[in-house]
């Protein structure tokens, strides 16, 4: 990075190269905040775990975690790494995308 880059409106530049395009002024209308898809995929998770008549500790067993971990997953509070989800999805059952299905049209694109 040229360290005698000076800032310009509309990004930096060192006089001689391109200026950077400017950073997009909002974020795109269809951005879900991403705690709103925790908590829909910890629902999901929840539902079918009762559904079969799971318990925390059984599916925590399953999946090579904490039930306090499995907990903190269906409550929201902690993401769902992609490999986790696989994980739990086997264990309940279900594909991945099953706990996708509850978030609207909007929210999935």
């Amino acid at each position: 990075m040229d360290l005698n880059a000076i800032p310009s409106s509309t990004g930096w530049t060192d006089g001689a190269s391109a200026v950077l395009p400017p950073e997009p002024s909002s974020p795109p209308a269809c951005q879900v905040p991403a705690c709103r898809i925790q908590q829909s995929i910890g629902l999901a998770i929840r539902r079918r775990r009762r559904l079969i008549d799971m318990t925390l500790r059984d599916l925590a067993d399953a999946c090579g975690v904490s039930f306090q971990q499995i907990h903190k997953y269906e409550a929201g509070v902690c993401s769902v790494s992609a490999v986790q989800l696989w994980k739990i999805g086997v264990a309940l059952g279900v594909p991945v995308t099953y706990f996708f299905e509850r978030l609207s049209a909007t929210e999935r694109t």
